[in-house]
């Protein structure tokens, strides 16, 4: 459901309303929102303050529910909207009583638990802030939430539930709303980045004369270049840095050194608070110098149709070689076993078996959401950009680079 909820609100300006009222009348910011969420019956609703916008409801069913008068229910205003209904909580309470008096007969969802309250009991306001925070590339403004003492302005409900958790839930609440704030749309911007250091495995392999007298860094500035019409360079040292910008690149600053591995998500982090970089980033690694300009502008055109969840790498297959042929040889046995597990198929004819593909680093496209992981990878989808198995040549070693 966390899926489906995102593409809703992906791109969108959203409002999430709680149900208190406030001291001066904010209608016109709410409902100038593309979405305005609102919480269980909207108790705040006639008090004139919070606008007329109904795009989804966030709803906790109570027994209380089934004696609640149409007035109460806001009927009319569901009826006339129509809005999405999503039960975070109890929803198996959801009877047909409660979706035709409630609820009109309109689209319901419901939250798998683990998602909206984990090990906690948490409030229908609580709830739908933790699955907002959950979403990307949206931005959300919070309205109607104080803390503290804003559950006793609920009806007649004592809310019991705060009694044993109300530090925390207040505690959640700051926290979730804080995160939200910092919520934002990523443009559709294509940002092409090369990160190269001095202290690789190879000292200076990348500014080494390779082909035709060029290095390798040159090498995928120029053809950067010719896709992209600019590319950046994060360079850690002055002298590639007074290079690179020989060769046309951009570069915005002298990088931090770091001696051995750093994670490059972490210098691409840094690239993206310093600079404001928004949108999609193609990182591109120079030490694949034949890497085609074909397979840039392929790596272009896909970026500019993927879904912000999606992350696009270079693929290669895997030397024709089958997965359920791949095999090991034991160091202290000495036989040969099956290096993927599975059942064995060994004995199939080769062309009955699945093809076994390598994601090579040539390129990797992914939304500037995806920074903000632990892992590029992480609740990624992986989309394949096959380049020619020649084109996967990565230069690590002096044999390579002599090769």
């Amino acid at each position: 459901m966390l899926g489906k909820f995102q593409q809703m609100v992906q791109g969108k300006r959203v409002a999430i309303v709680g149900n208190l009222t406030p001291s001066e009348d904010l209608s016109e910011e709410i409902d100038n929102h593309d979405i305005v969420i609102r919480l269980n019956h909207f108790y705040n609703y006639d008090s004139g303050l919070v606008g007329k916008k109904v795009d989804m409801l966030f709803v906790t069913p109570t027994d209380r529910w089934k004696r609640m008068s149409a007035e109460e229910r806001h009927e009319d205003v569901i009826r006339e909207q129509k809005p999405l209904i999503f039960a975070v909580k109890h929803s198996q309470r959801i009877d047909k009583e409660v979706r035709e008096r409630h609820f009109c007969n309109c689209k319901i969802y419901k939250f798998e638990q683990d998602m909206v309250r984990g090990s906690q009991v948490f409030s229908t306001g609580t709830s739908a802030l933790r699955i907002l925070t959950n979403c990307e590339n949206f931005t959300c403004d919070c309205y109607c939430f104080s803390f503290n003492d804003d559950w006793k302005n609920y009806i007649d409900t004592v809310a019991k539930h705060y009694g044993k958790n109300m530090e925390l839930e207040e505690r959640k609440r700051h926290e979730w709303i804080e995160m939200l704030s910092e919520k934002k749309m990523f443009d559709d911007s294509i940002n092409p980045v090369i990160c190269v250091r001095k202290g690789s495995s190879l000292k200076d392999k990348n500014i080494r004369p390779y082909k035709n007298g060029k290095s390798l860094l040159q090498i995928c500035v120029e053809k950067a270049l010719k896709v992209f019409g600019s590319v950046t360079v994060l360079a850690d040292d002055e002298h590639y840095c007074e290079l690179v910008k020989s060769y046309g690149a951009t570069v915005p600053y002298l990088d931090e050194k770091v001696e051995g591995f750093e994670d490059v998500t972490v210098r691409l982090r840094r690239w993206r608070d310093r600079c404001g970089i928004n949108g999609r980033i193609i990182q591109i690694q120079c030490t694949s110098p034949n890497l085609s300009i074909e397979s840039m502008e392929k790596m272009r055109e896909m970026s500019k149709e993927a879904d912000y969840k999606e992350v696009i790498v270079t693929t290669v297959v895997y030397d024709d070689v089958k997965h359920s042929a791949l095999l090991l040889f034991d160091e202290e046995e000495k036989y040969m076993k099956q290096a993927i597990s599975g059942d064995p198929q060994i004995s199939r004819p080769r062309q009955e078996l699945k093809p076994l593909y390598h994601y090579n680093g040539a390129m990797t496209s992914f939304a500037c959401s995806q920074l903000s992981k632990e892992s590029l990878f992480d609740d990624g989808d992986l989309k394949p950009c096959m380049i020619e198995k020649w084109e996967g040549l990565d230069i690590d070693t002096i044999e390579q680079f002599n090769r």
